[in-house]
């Protein structure tokens, strides 16, 4: 075989090279850029802890994060942070997702509660030896701190206070509970009367049946009520439905200056469900069979119901204007004349035992 030529051999490695470098170019050219992220995040509140949230990313094509956690002072380049915040209140979270192409954005509000500040809450008894005093019990079970506020510049700094108040009057009572995350707050109406104030409400601590009228204000005879050892007992005889629920009332008549009034009464709810119970104060006479509201001339002196006044209170025992919910606490405001007072309730389950109402009140404030 004959052999090429030297520069033959030469030239050919040249060639081969520049082809090597040239197909190499070519491939390098021919490469796809690295697309663009795709930036996009869930989250969940912790239950133990309503400040602290944690971020899943599923984001897409990206090599770094960054998170700004819409506070003013919380970032991390973690790809799946969790973060607590200082506060609660609403915030809105942006996520930036980059590569070597570029980067994109994905932001959500997010709104967290701080669930460490102390639950507040509280009930207060007014005396029946003196309607002067008041026992105070604070409903507030993470609280280590209370700050009592009793209308007329009276203070406590007990969790269960007992105050007497100079004279009758409505009050504003203001309870500040803290703990180490914070404070709560919450105010509610208290009224007390002179211990010279007179009842207006005849046999209110229910000796005997005299004075209340009792009648059936629907045709269906589901409820009883029954007037026995000082009390009165509100029950249903069988599980109804709407249209067809017990509703049952008992009234009297009073003879009035005019004036301001506050009315209570002491109740006990024995597990209710769908039931309310209402005091009305009204010109109209009370007729078997029929309602009685607005349209007999009546205002609203007192309201509890199972499912706007709490389901804790389903269970309640004490004075109801301290429960009593709709835009009620007792009071109401009368000319001179003669009206009826109207104890009323209706429902689907009236609790084991049913209903048990004592000490009705109604007092002249002016």
């Amino acid at each position: 075989m004959k052999q090429l030529p030297g520069f033959i051999k030469a030239s050919m490695a040249v060639l081969i090279v520049v082809g090597l470098s040239f197909f190499s170019a070519c491939k390098s050219d021919d490469e796809e850029p690295a697309p663009l992220p795709i930036a996009t995040f869930q989250f969940e509140i912790s239950e133990d802890n309503g400040l602290e949230v944690a971020f899943t990313n599923f984001s897409q094509h990206a090599t770094s994060y960054v998170w700004d956690f819409g506070d003013v002072i919380g970032t991390s380049n973690d790809e799946s942070p969790t973060y607590t915040f200082g506060d609660g209140g609403t915030y809105t979270v942006k996520l930036t997702a980059t590569n070597e192409t570029g980067s994109a954005k994905h932001e959500k509000e997010i709104t967290v509660i701080n669930t460490l500040l102390p639950a507040v809450d509280f009930s207060f008894q007014v005396s029946n030896e003196n309607t002067l005093e008041v026992s105070f019990t604070s409903n507030s079970p993470n609280a280590t701190g209370f700050e009592w506020d009793f209308g007329d510049g009276g203070t406590s700094t007990e969790a269960n206070p007992t105050y007497v108040y100079p004279e009758g009057g409505t009050y504003t009572v203001k309870l500040v509970v803290t703990n180490q995350h914070g404070s709560s707050d919450i105010s509610k109406n208290v009224t007390v009367v002179s211990p010279t104030a007179v009842n207006m409400i005849e046999n209110g601590g229910f000796d005997d049946e005299s004075v209340w009228t009792i009648i059936q204000h629907n045709p269906n005879n589901n409820a009883t009520l029954t007037i026995a050892d000082g009390v009165a007992i509100f029950d249903d005889i069988e599980q109804g439905s709407w249209g067809s629920e017990g509703h049952v009332g008992m009234n009297q008549t009073i003879t009035i200056e005019g004036g301001n009034y506050q009315l209570d009464l002491d109740i006990t709810t024995n597990g209710i469900n769908e039931f309310w119970f209402e005091v009305w104060v009204g010109t109209g006479e009370p007729v078997e069979f029929e309602d009685y509201n607005e349209a007999n001339g009546a205002t609203k002196a007192l309201s509890f119901n199972s499912w706007d006044c709490g389901e804790a209170n389903n269970t309640y025992s004490g004075p109801m204007a301290a429960v009593s919910c709709q835009d009620t606490d007792g009071s109401v405001t009368l000319d001179a004349g003669t009206y009826y007072v109207v104890i009323r309730a209706g429902g689907i389950t009236w609790g084991e035992g049913g209903v048990i109402i004592d000490n009705v009140s109604m007092y002249k404030l002016d």
